[in-house]
Protein backbone atom coordinates (compact mmCIF):
# COMPACT_ATOMS: atom_id res chain seq x y z
CA UNK A 1 0.00 0.00 0.00
CA UNK A 2 1.61 3.48 -0.80
CA UNK A 3 -0.09 6.90 -0.23
CA UNK A 4 0.15 9.87 -3.16
CA UNK A 5 -0.13 13.25 -1.92
CA UNK A 6 -0.10 15.55 -4.53
CA UNK A 7 -2.04 19.29 -4.99
CA UNK A 8 -5.85 19.16 -5.61
CA UNK A 9 -5.08 20.80 -8.82
CA UNK A 10 -3.16 17.95 -10.01
CA UNK A 11 -5.16 15.50 -8.65
CA UNK A 12 -6.91 13.49 -12.05
CA UNK A 13 -3.82 14.03 -13.98
CA UNK A 14 -1.97 12.19 -11.19
CA UNK A 15 -4.93 9.48 -10.99
CA UNK A 16 -4.70 9.20 -14.66
CA UNK A 17 -0.60 8.74 -14.99
CA UNK A 18 -1.25 5.92 -11.81
CA UNK A 19 -3.79 4.25 -13.67
CA UNK A 20 -2.20 4.34 -17.52
CA UNK A 21 1.49 4.00 -16.54
CA UNK A 22 2.00 2.23 -13.11
CA UNK A 23 -0.40 -0.26 -12.91
CA UNK A 24 0.19 -1.39 -16.35
CA UNK A 25 3.67 -1.98 -15.40
CA UNK A 26 3.11 -3.43 -12.00
CA UNK A 27 0.42 -6.04 -14.04
CA UNK A 28 3.49 -7.51 -15.38
CA UNK A 29 5.45 -8.70 -12.41
CA UNK A 30 5.13 -12.05 -11.20
CA UNK A 31 2.51 -12.91 -8.31
CA UNK A 32 0.46 -9.64 -9.59
CA UNK A 33 -2.93 -10.29 -8.52
CA UNK A 34 -4.75 -7.10 -9.24
CA UNK A 35 -4.64 -3.84 -7.24
CA UNK A 36 -7.03 -0.39 -6.55
CA UNK A 37 -6.72 3.59 -6.38
CA UNK A 38 -8.69 5.46 -4.05
CA UNK A 39 -8.48 8.90 -4.06
CA UNK A 40 -9.98 11.81 -2.16
CA UNK A 41 -9.89 15.04 -5.16
CA UNK A 42 -10.52 17.62 -2.73
CA UNK A 43 -7.17 16.82 -0.73
CA UNK A 44 -5.10 15.33 -3.44
CA UNK A 45 -4.67 12.54 -1.08
CA UNK A 46 -4.67 8.52 -2.98
CA UNK A 47 -4.09 5.42 -1.35
CA UNK A 48 -2.90 2.79 -3.72
CA UNK A 49 -3.22 -0.94 -2.77
CA UNK A 50 -2.01 -4.20 -4.79
CA UNK A 51 -2.01 -7.35 -4.12
CA UNK A 52 0.39 -10.43 -4.85
CA UNK A 53 -0.11 -14.39 -4.77
CA UNK A 54 2.37 -14.72 -2.65
CA UNK A 55 4.42 -12.81 0.47
CA UNK A 56 7.86 -13.82 -1.29
CA UNK A 57 5.81 -12.15 -4.92
CA UNK A 58 5.30 -9.21 -3.37
CA UNK A 59 8.85 -9.05 -1.31
CA UNK A 60 10.45 -10.01 -5.06
CA UNK A 61 8.62 -7.17 -6.52
CA UNK A 62 10.06 -4.05 -4.23
CA UNK A 63 12.46 -3.61 -6.52
CA UNK A 64 10.92 -3.01 -9.85
CA UNK A 65 8.32 -0.95 -8.11
CA UNK A 66 10.56 0.94 -6.29
CA UNK A 67 11.41 2.47 -9.54
CA UNK A 68 7.82 2.70 -10.58
CA UNK A 69 7.49 4.08 -7.69
CA UNK A 70 10.38 6.73 -8.16
CA UNK A 71 8.99 7.48 -11.96
CA UNK A 72 5.79 8.11 -10.91
CA UNK A 73 6.57 10.53 -8.07
CA UNK A 74 8.65 12.03 -10.56
CA UNK A 75 5.64 12.36 -13.08
CA UNK A 76 3.32 13.49 -10.27
CA UNK A 77 5.56 15.65 -9.24
CA UNK A 78 5.55 14.68 -5.39
CA UNK A 79 8.38 13.24 -3.20
CA UNK A 80 9.46 9.70 -1.92
CA UNK A 81 5.79 7.83 -1.83
CA UNK A 82 6.26 6.19 1.24
CA UNK A 83 4.61 1.98 1.67
CA UNK A 84 3.56 -0.02 3.78
CA UNK A 85 2.89 -3.96 3.96
CA UNK A 86 -0.31 -5.35 5.03
CA UNK A 87 -2.01 -8.82 4.91
CA UNK A 88 -5.53 -9.43 3.61
CA UNK A 89 -7.95 -10.39 6.19
CA UNK A 90 -10.70 -10.31 5.40
CA UNK A 91 -12.00 -9.87 1.70
CA UNK A 92 -15.63 -9.79 0.52
CA UNK A 93 -16.19 -9.16 -3.35
CA UNK A 94 -19.67 -10.10 -4.28
CA UNK A 95 -21.12 -12.98 -6.96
Amino acid sequence: MGIVVMSPEDFEQGIKIMSTQALPAIRLLPGYKGGLVLGDPETGKAVYVTFWETEEDMRRSEDDASVLRDESAEALGVGEIPTERYEVRVLELPG
